[in-house]
């Protein structure tokens, strides 16, 4: 894969995030949705998805546990 791609790849990852964290907000039930990003990534785990895939999971759990409230 040319630099070019990876960049490119990476963007629209970025958006993705960005979009992703902007609908979080919007989420009432914060506790429950921490709850599924952990049995997701753990379920991703057992399935030996990619490290990526797991990666990506594990961000958007850590950026849901520092802004959800206690």
């Amino acid at each position: 894969m040319d630099d070019e791609k990876l960049l490119e790849l990476q963007a629209e990852l970025h958006g993705l995030r960005i979009v992703l964290t902007i609908a979080l907000d919007l989420v009432p039930d914060q506790r429950q949705v921490l709850e599924r990003l952990k049995a997701i990534e753990e379920d991703l785990r057992k399935q030996n998805m990619l490290a990526g895939t797991i990666a990506v999971v594990r961000s958007y759990r850590e950026i849901w546990e520092k802004s959800s409230p206690a």
